[in-house]
């Protein structure tokens, strides 16, 4: 769980992380709100659109703070003033990151590189990262000839049976399964309202007949260079009845939809199927990837070469979309990344989430999330600093007198160099000689993090920026 420093609330994780003069660790961290984070003894506003709202004991006071190192949030809509952040504060979210999770921009970016190149194996792999996509109303012209060619045995990505022209339907700006649908028709299709439709998978990798999906964690720490790792632990997602192609069933989302809020009242009713049942931790519809591997490997899938084509697929869709991700060394964000596995053990990228969901509501949460979290800010290591240093060194930035070296607010009164030099030296005091960690260095901890990116398969892609001859 968190460590000391540590203060947790609905609006998110702060980490005080100071000391004090004397270097002994604070017992204590930033207080959270809906808002965002405040240092100790300060609460942040719940209706702050910034880290620390109103602070002093009891929230009464209108004193900004800004004494922490890390703010972790579980709301895009928080604006944190990343130019007026320090070298040591750390955001859990990057600028533009919806280049990422939003379904027609990443399609968007992936199609860039499919059609830069179309030769190699790491330019195949954007070729059928995803299946066929579409946003309505916006693209209802091409969604059409691709439904028709489709009808007449042109297959967009996803092979599908004889006869079969089959898609699902998803509103833009829902969750939790809500609003979707399967379609067969162009009738049915809804163009009222903004929606993404995809080719549907119709031949899923099956465990004893049931149908499931990927929840996997990605933490970026950088992008524009990108540093990635992914987490060797997350869920595997089961409907809660047998999987089956039956037009009967096509309306029947406990067949078609892995989202554990779709199958939650069947699953806390006991209506799982046998392995679940006997899983423990038990996780209701979900169980571990550690539990899945083992399923895996009874029925002889190669499970090193099985992930190892999800790293990739996970690295390629972060490299495509970085394009459009400026770079922000004060961020890091943790992805929900889901994938979805074929018989022909191809990996297909569905979505990626942001802000993926740390709700603690079974056993198996309960022995994954908490875990995960830690190991975040263990690799992330956020440096401790001195409080009261960095106190001195502020008041004496701010100090209008010139009796001193220091004359105009913030600067020095000598030349750039000196300028250079205290700064550093400043730095040095309020962070106890320690130096936030270089791209590419290793981190001291990974936890269960192993490095996506940079990786001998990412220097590979790195080639498809080059001119094209």
């Amino acid at each position: 769980g968190p460590r000391a420093g540590t203060a947790i609330g609905p609006g998110g994780i702060g980490l005080g992380g100071g000391a004090s003069g004397s270097g002994t660790p604070l017992s204590s961290g930033g207080a959270v709100g809906s808002g965002g984070v405040a240092s100790i003894g300060g609460m942040a506003s719940s209706n702050s659109g910034s880290p620390g709202g109103s602070s002093a004991a009891g929230g009464s006071g209108g004193t900004r703070c800004h004494m922490w190192n890390v703010l972790w949030s579980w709301s895009v809509k928080v604006r944190v003033p990343v130019n007026d952040l320090m070298v040591w504060q750390r955001v859990n979210h990057f600028a533009e990151a919806r280049q990422l999770t939003r379904k027609d921009l990443l399609k968007k970016h992936l199609a860039k590189y499919q059609v830069m190149h179309n030769t190699g194996r790491s330019a195949a792999l954007f070729d059928r990262l995803t299946p066929t996509t579409f946003v309505l109303p916006k693209e209802a012209a091409a969604f059409e000839e691709a439904f028709v060619r489709a009808l007449h045995g042109v297959e967009p990505t996803c092979v599908q049976p004889v006869g079969l022209n089959l898609w699902i339907q998803k509103p833009v700006g829902l969750s939790r399964g809500r609003g979707i649908s399967l379609i067969s028709s162009f009738k049915k299709v809804n163009m009222a309202e903004a929606m993404v439709v995809q080719r549907y998978l119709t031949d899923p990798l099956l465990v004893e007949g049931y149908k499931f999906d990927l929840r996997l964690y990605v933490l970026v720490t950088s992008f524009n260079p990108l540093e990635a790792w992914m987490y060797e632990e997350g869920f595997a997602r089961f409907t809660t009845f047998p999987y089956t192609l039956d037009e009967a069933e096509l309306g029947n989302m406990h067949v078609h939809l892995t989202n554990s809020s779709v199958q939650r009242t069947r699953a806390e009713g006991g209506q799982l199927p046998t392995f679940l049942q006997a899983a423990d931790p038990a996780g209701g519809s979900k169980t571990s990837l550690t539990t899945l591997r083992r399923l895996l490997s009874r029925h002889g899938v190669d499970w090193p070469l099985l992930w190892s084509r999800v790293c990739e697929v996970a690295t390629a869709a972060l490299f495509a979309a970085q394009d459009a991700i400026p770079h922000s060394p004060n961020s890091f964000e943790l992805f929900g990344f889901d994938m979805m596995i074929d018989a022909e053990l191809k990996v297909w990228l569905l979505e990626v989430n942001s802000s993926p969901s740390m709700g603690l509501d079974t056993p198996l949460d309960r022995a994954i999330k908490p875990r995960l979290i830690a190991d975040v800010l263990e690799l992330l290591a956020p440096l401790p600093f001195d409080r009261t240093a960095l106190a001195s060194v502020l008041r004496a930035r701010t100090n209008t007198s010139r009796s001193g070296r220091r004359g105009t607010h913030g600067l020095l009164s000598g030349t750039a160099s000196e300028e250079r030099e205290m700064c550093c030296a400043d730095l040095q005091t309020v962070l106890g000689g320690a130096l936030p960690r270089r791209y590419g260095e290793k981190p001291r901890s990974m936890g269960g993090f192993a490095c996506l990116a940079p990786s001998p398969f990412h220097d590979r892609l790195l080639k498809l920026r080059r001119p094209l001859p």
